[in-house]
Formats: C-alpha cells, sequence, structure tokens
C-alpha cells in the first residue's frame, strides 16, 4: 500500500511540474525552473539541463547570473553530457572520478567533489536528441532503477515544453532581429557619405547587441591594411595598421568569428591600448563583413556587452547587421568611386587636345568639353547644353551633319579625315571628324560621341617639314611610327656634305640674280635626290649642302641609302647641267663626301634660337672628304666607315689612306664611281682594273710594278688624276725609298 501511494505521489508531482513548466515560455527561466525541479525530485545535489544546437554541433545552455541570463557552449565530443548526446544513451556513473571522460580539473578548480551523475538524453517526438540531463550527486547513495524511471519521465514530459519554448524564444528574436535591422536599414541609407556611414554603424552596432562599444575597419587591398574612420575634437581622423595585426586583423585575413568572452585571456588583444586609455576591455565579438561576391571587405568588432558575454542570438544578429551593413557600404563605395570616376572622366576631357561632343538621342548636346568650345568659337560650356547639335554646327557644315545622320541611322562608326570646319563664330579649321555611337548593354542607343581632332597646325608643320625631308618621311614622323626625341642623343648616322666647284669664280661672272636663280635650281635637283632615299636636309651653307640619313627617325640601311642619294645627285647634275649648256650657261661640277658614324643629333643653339642639327667627327669627315674631292678629281668620296656598309653593293675603288687636318688617326677613303661597274665605259673600266692592281702593288713597296701599272690605267684613261698622282708618288718612292716605318699614310693640309 505504501508503494503504491509513493507512485501516486510522484506521479502527482509530475504533473504539477509539467503544469508549472508548461506555463513558462522563456528559455532561461524555464531551464532555471526544469533543473530546480529534476535536483529536488532526484533528490540530488545538484543538476544541469543542455541543449543541442545541431547547427554548430555543441551543447549550450542559460545560466543565471543576478538578473540576467549568460550563454554557454561547449562542443558536443566533450564530456559526459557530451557522450550522452552523441550516443543517445542513459549513463549511470556510481564514481564518475573512474570514468576518463570526466574533467576532473574542474573540480580541483571550484573544490567540488562530484561523485555519481546521471545522464540522459531528451528526446521529442521524432526521437531526436534535443538535449541532455545531468544530474549530480544522489543525496543518499547512488542513483537508482526508479531515479532513472522517473527522469524518463520528466524528459518524456519536459521535450515539448523545451521545443515551445525554444520555437517561442526563436519567433521572439527573429522579431527582435527584424525591427532592430529596419530601424539599423533606415539608419544605413540615410547617407552615401563613407565617413558618416562608419560613424552610423558603428553607433547602431553597439545599440542592437548593447555594448559599450563598437568599430568598423575596412579592408584596403591595395596597401594591405585596415583603416577606419573616428570622431577626434570634433573632426574625422582615419586610423590604419596591416591587416593582420590584432584581433581584427585575424579576423580579416581568415574570415572567421571569433567571441571571446575574456579578452585578456586571448593571445591576440593587445593590452597596451587598455593600459594606455585606463579603459578595461572585457568581451569581444569581432566578426567579418562579406561583400556580395562573398569576399571579406572589413571587419565589425563590437566591446563590453552589458553585464554579460556575447552570446549565439548576438552573433547571429550582428551577422545579420553586417550583411546590412556590407549592402550600405558597398553602395557608399560604389557611389565614392562613381563621383571619383565622374570627376576623372570630366578631368580627361578638359585635358584632351581633341574636341569632344556628347548628343543624346535627339542630336541635343550633353557635353562638350574646351578644345571643342575653342574649336566651336564658344566661351562656356553652358551656352550650348541642350541645343540642338545641327543649330551649334550651322549651314557652313552640312556635310559633317550628314555623316552625324548617317552614323544615328545605321548605328555604324564614321569617319571624315582632312575636313574643313566653319563654325558659326571663329576662324575655319581642317579637322579629322569621327562619330562613334553610344548604346547600353541592350544595345538601345544612348546618343552619340563626337570627336573632332583639330590638325590644322599639323597641316603647317607638315608643310614646313616637307621643305627639310621627303614626304614619306613627314607622314611617318608625323603619324606617330615614328618617335621623334628631343633634346640630345647619340646615334649613328651617315653625313653627305655637297658643295659647288669654283664656286667663287662663278659668282664672279654671274649677276647676283643669276646665281639665286641658278642656285634654287640646282638645290631643287639636289634636295630631291636627298629626299627620294629619306634623307634629311640639315642645312644649306652658303652653295653646301648638309644632309642627314638616319636622323632625327632611324633608318635602316642609311649607308646604302645615301650613297644611292650620292648617285642620283650625279645623275641630276648631268640633267641640270644638260639644260645650262642648252642655253649658253656654263654648267657647274660639285664635290661629295659622305661617312657614316656616331654623331650627337639634337636641338642645338641658344635659348632664343635652336635647330635641330648633328654634330661630331662624324660630320667633320664628311666635310673634310668632300674638301678632298678636289685633291683627287672625284665627284663623290666615301669613307671606310661607309664602305664597309656598302661593299658589294656599289662599285668604288680605294684611292687613299689619308690623315684629314684636324685628326691624328687616318682614315682609307674610296671613291664611288657607279652602281655596278658595267655601268662604265671600256676605257675608264680598264683603266680602274690596272689602277686597284698598282694601288696593291703600292702598298706592298713594289713601287717599280706599280709605276707599270698606273702607266697602264693612264693609257686607258688619260684624265684619270689618281693613277697620276699615284704615278708621281712611285718615281718619288724608287729615287727616295719610305723608311720601313712608314705607314703609307697621305696628310692633307687643307680642311
Amino acid at each position: 500500500m505504501s508503494q503504491i501511494l509513493d507512485t501516486l505521489k510522484e506521479r502527482n508531482t509530475l504533473l504539477a511540474v509539467n503544469n508549472e513548466l508548461g506555463r513558462q515560455l522563456k528559455l532561461g527561466p524555464l531551464i532555471q525552473a526544469i533543473v530546480f525541479h529534476i535536483t529536488d525530485i532526484l533528490q540530488a545535489d545538484r543538476s544541469s539541463l543542455f541543449l543541442i544546437d545541431h547547427k554548430t554541433n555543441e551543447l549550450w545552455s542559460k545560466v543565471a547570473q543576478g538578473l540576467q541570463f549568460s550563454e554557454i557552449r561547449f562542443p558536443v565530443t566533450v564530456g559526459l553530457a557530451g557522450l550522452a548526446a552523441r550516443t543517445g544513451d542513459t549513463l549511470n556513473i556510481e564514481d564518475v572520478y573512474h570514468h576518463p571522460l570526466f574533467n576532473q580539473d574542474i573540480d580541483r578548480q571550484t573544490g567540488y567533489r562530484t561523485k555519481s551523475m546521471l545522464c540522459m538524453p531528451i528526446r521529442n517526438r521524432e526521437c531526436l536528441v534535443i538535449g541532455v540531463i545531468q544530474v549530480i550527486n544522489k543525496k543518499n547513495g547512488v542513483f537508482t532503477k526508479r531515479d532513472i524511471e522517473l527522469l524518463v519521465a520528466l524528459s518524456q514530459m519536459l521535450a515539448l515544453t523545451l521545443e515551445n519554448a525554444i520555437l517561442y524564444e526563436n519567433v521572439l528574436s527573429s522579431q527582435r532581429k527584424i525591427e532592430a535591422l529596419l530601424k539599423v536599414a533606415n539608419a544605413l541609407s540615410s547617407s552615401l557619405d563613407l565617413n558618416q556611414l562608419i560613424q552610423t554603424i558603428m553607433g547602431k552596432a553597439a545599440e542592437l547587441l548593447n555594448a559599450d562599444r563598437s568599430t568598423l575597419f575596412l579592408i584596403d587591398k591595395e596597401s594591405n591594411e585596415l583603416w577606419s574612420s573616428v570622431l577626434s575634437g570634433g573632426d574625422t581622423k582615419e586610423i590604419r595598421f596591416p591587416s593582420h595585426l590584432g584581433i581584427a586583423g585575424h579576423v580579416a585575413t581568415h574570415g572567421i568569428t571569433l567571441n571571446i568572452p575574456d579578452a585578456y585571456e586571448y593571445p591576440e588583444f593587445n593590452r597596451d591600448i587598455d593600459r594606455k586609455t585606463g579603459y578595461r576591455t572585457k568581451t569581444i565579438l569581432c566578426m567579418p563583413i562579406r561583400g556580395m561576391d562573398n569576399q571579406v571587405i572589413g571587419v565589425t568588432q563590437v566591446i563590453n556587452k552589458a553585464n554579460a558575454a556575447f552570446d549565439r542570438n548576438d552573433e547571429d544578429l550582428l551577422g545579420a547587421f553586417s550583411a546590412q551593413a556590407a549592402v550600405s557600404l558597398e553602395n557608399s563605395q560604389l557611389y565614392q568611386k562613381t563621383s571619383t570616376m565622374k570627376k576623372y572622366l570630366e578631368a580627361i576631357l578638359s585635358s584632351l587636345s581633341n574636341g569632344v561632343i556628347t548628343l543624346d538621342r535627339k542630336h541635343r548636346i550633353v557635353k562638350c568639353n574646351p578644345t571643342a568650345l575653342r574649336i566651336l568659337g564658344v566661351p562656356l560650356e553652358v551656352e550650348l547644353l541642350g541645343k540642338a547639335i545641327d543649330e551649334v554646327f550651322g549651314a557652313s557644315n552640312q556635310i559633317l551633319i550628314r555623316e552625324l545622320d548617317k552614323v544615328f541611322e545605321t548605328g555604324q562608326q564614321s569617319c571624315l579625315y582632312d575636313t574643313d570646319f566653319i563654325p558659326p563664330k571663329g576662324e575655319k579649321h581642317s579637322i579629322n571628324y569621327v562619330v562613334v555611337p553610344l548604346s547600353d548593354d541592350q544595345n538601345q542607343s544612348l546618343g552619340v560621341v563626337i570627336v573632332l581632332e583639330d590638325i590644322t597646325k599639323e597641316k603647317r608643320v607638315k608643310s614646313n617639314l616637307t621643305r627639310y625631308m621627303s614626304k614619306d618621311l613627314v607622314d611617318k614622323l608625323t603619324s606617330g611610327s615614328g618617335t621623334l626625341e628631343l633634346g640630345g642623343q647619340r646615334r649613328e648616322v651617315t653625313i653627305l656634305f655637297s658643295d659647288i666647284r669654283s664656286y667663287t669664280t662663278l659668282t664672279e661672272k654671274l649677276g647676283s640674280n643669276e646665281i639665286v636663280e641658278m642656285l634654287n635650281e640646282y638645290f631643287t635637283y639636289m634636295v630631291d635626290a636627298i629626299f627620294k632615299f629619306d634623307g634629311v636636309l640639315d642645312k644649306f651653307i652658303g652653295d653646301a649642302i648638309m644632309a642627314v640619313f638616319g636622323a632625327p627617325l632611324p633608318l635602316p640601311d642609311h649607308a646604302y641609302k645615301s650613297v644611292c642619294a650620292a648617285l642620283e645627285m650625279k645623275k641630276a647634275l648631268g640633267v641640270f647641267n644638260e639644260k645650262r649648256i642648252a642655253i649658253g650657261k656654263t654648267p657647274i661640277q660639285i664635290g661629295i663626301g659622305i661617312s657614316t658614324g656616331e654623331v650627337l643629333c639634337g636641338n642645338i643653339g641658344s635659348t632664343k634660337r635652336m635647330e635641330y642639327t648633328a654634330i661630331g667627327d662624324g660630320v667633320n669627315l664628311s666635310s673634310r672628304l668632300e674638301s678632298a674631292t678636289k685633291l683627287y678629281r672625284a665627284l663623290t668620296l666615301l669613307s671606310e666607315f661607309t664602305f664597309v656598309q656598302v661593299k658589294g653593293r656599289v662599285f668604288c675603288r680605294e684611292l687613299d689612306f689619308i690623315r684629314v687636318k684636324g685628326k691624328k688617326k687616318p682614315v682609307r677613303i674610296f671613291e664611288l664611281l657607279a652602281e655596278t661597274e658595267n655601268q662604265l665605259g671600256d676605257n675608264l673600266r680598264r683603266c680602274v682594273e690596272s689602277y686597284n692592281q698598282g694601288h696593291n702593288l703600292f702598298f706592298n713597296r713594289n713601287y717599280p710594278q706599280a709605276l707599270e701599272k698606273f702607266r697602264q690605267a693612264l693609257s686607258h684613261h688619260p684624265d684619270d688624276l689618281p693613277s697620276t698622282l699615284y704615278l708621281n708618288r712611285c718615281r718619288a718612292c724608287i729615287d727616295s725609298p719610305p723608311p720601313p716605318t712608314w705607314d703609307g699614310v697621305y696628310d692633307l693640309k687643307e680642311k
């Protein structure tokens, strides 16, 4: 009878507990009440209730701390409660110190002695384990089979109550989150200024989580730094530090959330800041902010929650807040980038040397840069905005308007080159006119862009340049395919000097007008020959011509082209003299000196007047060779430096080994005779053949045989001055042989 009464009493107790707990929907007080009743019913010393977080695979509970409840969590793999949760088995342990999963350190730290323990999983109606009840230290002995039966009955009743409370708390939490986040969203959408937005986010994050402080750090990927803006004395101050330092740096680098219950126990925390400020940092919740591409763009750090540590709900709430903040931050950054790009594009338009006009779909002007305003002859852009382009261009530019209409109709780009543009106000311009259609990503027309390249000055420059070089070379230079570097630079070129023989005597016989007329006609023939092979006219020096091959633009094969120009000058001179003879005038003779070498090319002169020219040994040697043509009665002399680059491509003979005045080093010189040997007459060809043989014998000191060869040469061509010169040298050497140290060099006494 006593047993029956005890059973009824237990059942009544369970029903009373169930009715009491069923009215409690707040999870913290509910867990506290459950623990109290279980401890009382099972006559134990202590009890705990842990719920399973299946998302994080953790056990968690709420414990009372004064009037507040704080959350504790640990992995489901830890301890006896974790074992019961994982296996779903009830554990009744008489002495926990003999169980390997029990952590005795907790008892040593608290001074408490845990002996017996009963752990039982709580299952819902689907038999899924949702929590674990842990009862410690039965007051009278160990936990019995009856205790287990009572706890089973309690757990079955409590499962639905706990699920209802969890659901209720989730609903309340979601409602609070939604209300809070709506307020935050309104606050964050109120400004696009990044510094102001940072201040708003920091304030709202602290307010939302009931924390003392909050900081937002953004990642600067270019400098690999975290930065934020803080208010200091009414002004906004920017702070920066390397993106890997501190707790914020760890979160930014690894993209993980850190919930730190005691900052001073965390190794990454820097206590120096607290020591300097006198502030005491306790709890920290630090979370990455991710952009739309899931990349970390910043870090939110909340410090010191009021009267508690940050829990899972705080993490969820800060996560939702951070997602909203990310949208606002990216919108603000996009706005700043757009504003910066707008200013950047406006600066580009303002600095462009080409005129740019944009039109909308109705042919109205939307934008007009300063260069376009100058071409149109209009001082201010505001005078043109919104006006139809037909009205602005006027009746004088119908060709341009028709091209514009064609682009609007076809959607295809149009170009007109070297076109006259006559604005209603201002001077006529020569322009390149390009019209480009504008369309959106759906290929719908937005309007057009008109580009006006003013080539008026360029045409004048081209006209001037053609007086110094060929048109092809001018086109290459002005098109950009050739780069003209201003200032001095050293480069290998070939210099050609030409001069009229007996010019002083000629001028004494002719009047001044006839001299000018003759020179102009002569220079025309010679310059055309130079331009034909891409030479550049450096200058006229009286009756002399200086031409450069290989500057200001590099010229492949410049030595050969200079020699071809000399041969062309010889032909042109023949035509020029034929005309003079036909009208009873005296023909003229010229000399040409050519040498290849490194010279200094550049703008040379004073600050008030400069000219592009070449200076150096190569120039001086070419001038000396031109003078030496009189000594050998030769039309064209080449230095050995030019000859080595044209050998086998033109027909030459070696003349001498000379030392020009002002130089110590001798140079071998060659006479340019023709493009090929076959172009020579028979007598001259035989003369050159004998001459070459005699020349070799002479420099091998076989003077008697060399003498005979030069006689043979003169028998074929009596007027060959080089053969006569060497004939006389042979006789002198036979009469008075030179010493063994003689190098065969002949010193020129005149320039």
